[in-house]
């Protein structure tokens, strides 16, 4: 049982004991008297049945705010946070309480910054607010003043902005049925870009604590469709119109107008051009195919963007990301489609017309291999497919496969779906010994095609000539000949 567990059910002369064994671990001319876990742990067991006690939520008030020099006596960032937290937990409604938290939120130092020297107990002041203090107007108007041209503390820019971010989410977890909070926030969308406000935060707030609401819909489109007349995004602040994709994929992942609003993002359409950012773009992708797992249109729309070519055999769609996305949505959401398979196939082979890889993007190409490995683990096509990965040779006779990572997946993936397989183990055994002109370069490659050797083929005679050839043919200062060797010794004894 907690202390204060215990204080609640004992006599009055027990429970005045008890506080006065916690007011003397919390207090400041004690602090060097007991441990900061001790303290910590003191205030993380305060329960509610401590708000009656005056004296209990003085000593947390005074030893948060306790001065030395220029700083706070107490240092630790653990208390600190736990104290704070306690406000709301046990004070909750308390204006003394109250204060504090303000304090903490806006007091500033000399120079004019926010004062409270750990970040964590100062975004712990929001949440305590949100906790302690949902049925207060006054908290809710306090915090509502920091998106207008008029906040109830006078901050510098940077602390200001600072504030800014954590307001929405504190008032959509205190007052989520409030409709003023909701009209203010979707005001805020709308406000002038010399307000500065963290328009991402306000849209995040909405979107997750007033998920599906019928009347945001609406603003969340108009983030991703309004265009200026030069053609950009009226909402400039990408992490904001990324938000606006969050928050319709959560509410309306089904929507068959969110797919148009999506695939408009992604490729423009009459009225709007496609969104500059790369990063959006992506993410618009994702949440098309994740929202739409097997449809149709929707999966032949992932296709023509890694499938459609210029003359030179470069991709139309230029966005890496975008390519990225459009791949791992084709091998999550499209569940044993063969169809796509030879589509993917064909896209990690397509040339340039110089012969070169088209697609060198390491994480596209990995994404494939895995979506293969996820739906066709133990096929025997996708085991061909993977040793042609690694059997395939540029016309100077090296490993033409342009990605690293993908062929150390390959042959995790080899060992891992095909032990004892006599055409993966091949495979891996010709990759290794057309490796050796590269020395180091390829030292990472040739120590996993090591481990698979002995994970997916112990005691077979090839295999064990091929670690044997690596003994022989890595240099001493390469990693690879004394791994081989010791793989040797455990799997061939």
């Amino acid at each position: 049982m907690s202390q204060p567990e215990e204080a609640k059910q004992l006599s009055p002369n027990s429970h005045h004991e008890s506080e006065s064994r916690l007011l003397k671990i919390l207090s400041v001319e004690n602090i060097d008297g007991s441990s900061c876990y001790e303290r910590e742990s003191v205030l993380e067991d305060l329960k509610p049945e401590w708000a009656d006690s005056i004296l209990l939520r003085d000593a947390v008030v005074s030893l948060l705010e306790a001065r030395k020099g220029e700083g706070f006596i107490e240092e630790s960032e653990y208390v600190r946070v736990q104290g704070v937290k306690s406000m709301g937990r046990v004070w909750h409604g308390d204006e003394t309480a109250k204060a504090f938290l303000y304090n903490v939120i806006t007091r500033t130092n000399a120079a004019g910054h926010i004062e409270e020297p750990d970040e964590h107990a100062w975004e712990a002041a929001f949440e305590a607010l949100a906790e302690g203090w949902s049925q207060d107007a006054s908290v809710r108007d306090w915090l509502c003043s920091f998106l207008t041209d008029h906040p109830a503390a006078a901050l510098h820019d940077n602390d200001l902005r600072h504030v800014r971010t954590q307001v929405p989410w504190t008032l959509g977890k205190g007052w989520k049925n409030d409709s003023l909070v909701k009209e203010r926030l979707i005001a805020s969308v709308e406000s002038p870009s010399n307000l500065k406000l963290d328009l991402a935060a306000v849209l995040n707030a909405l979107g997750q604590e007033w998920k599906a609401d019928a009347d945001l819909k609406p603003v969340f489109e108009s983030v991703l469709r309004s265009r200026s007349s030069d053609g950009h995004p009226v909402m400039e602040e990408i992490e904001a119109r990324a938000a606006a994709i969050y928050s319709l994929a959560t509410g309306w992942p089904s929507d068959p107008e969110l797919q148009s609003v999506l695939i408009a993002v992604i490729r423009g359409n009459e009225h709007m051009t496609a969104d500059p950012s790369e990063t959006v773009r992506a993410l618009a992708t994702e949440k098309l195919g994740a929202g739409m797992p097997g449809d149709s249109f929707v999966g032949a729309f992932l296709l023509d963007i890694i499938t459609s070519k210029t003359a030179d055999g470069d991709f139309v769609e230029s966005a890496k990301h975008v390519r990225a996305a459009a791949v791992k949505c084709l091998v999550g959401c499209w569940q044993n489609n063969k169809e796509i398979r030879k589509y993917l196939w064909q896209y990690l082979n397509a040339r340039r017309k110089d012969g070169s890889f088209a697609e060198t993007f390491c994480y596209a190409r990995n994404s494939v291999v895995f979506g293969f490995r996820a739906k066709w683990k133990r096929d025997s096509e996708l085991r061909d497919t993977l040793c042609s990965l690694l059997d395939a040779r540029a016309e100077d006779k090296t490993i033409a496969e342009p990605c690293s990572i993908l062929r150390r997946t390959v042959i995790e993936l080899l060992a891992e779906g095909w032990p004892a397989d006599a055409k993966a183990r091949d495979s891996i055994l010709g990759f290794v010994r057309d490796q050796s002109g590269r020395g180091r370069e390829a030292e990472d490659e040739v120590l996993d095609a090591i481990k698979a050797l002995e994970s997916g083929w112990p005691s077979d005679h090839a295999a064990k000539q091929g670690l044997t050839w690596i003994t022989s043919n890595w240099g001493a200062q390469s990693y690879a000949a004394p791994t081989a060797q010791k793989a040797l010794e455990r799997a061939w004894p």
